[in-house]
C-alpha cells in the first residue's frame, strides 16, 4: 500500500536485517503498520489529537492516502471551539 515503505524496508532489510526511521516515534509507527494490515484506526488512549497529528505527518511521509484522510478527518471531527 505504500511504494516508498515497501522500497525502503526491502532496501534496508536486505542489507542488514534493521530498518532505522529517524523522526518517527515506534508507537507511531506501529499504528501505521497496523492501518496497512487491518484498516483501522488508534483507539483508546491512543485515539487522541495529538496522535492523529503524528499519524497524519506519518502518512504523509510514507505515502499512505488511507492514513493521511483518516487523520484528517479524525482531526476536523475533533474540532470546536474548546479545542481550538
Amino acid at each position: 500500500r505504500s511504494r516508498m515503505l515497501k522500497a525502503l524496508l526491502s532496501r534496508d532489510a536486505a542489507e542488514s536485517r534493521r530498518v532505522e526511521l529517524d523522526g518517527v516515534d515506534p508507537e507511531v509507527f506501529k499504528l501505521l503498520l497496523r492501518h496497512l494490515y487491518t484498516g483501522e484506526l488508534p483507539e483508546g488512549d491512543s485515539d487522541t489529537p495529538e496522535m492523529h497529528q503524528h499519524l497524519l505527518e506519518a502518512a504523509d511521509r510514507f505515502c499512505i492516502p488511507s492514513l493521511l484522510q483518516a487523520s484528517q478527518h479524525a482531526l476536523i471531527v475533533g474540532l470546536s471551539v474548546e479545542s481550538v
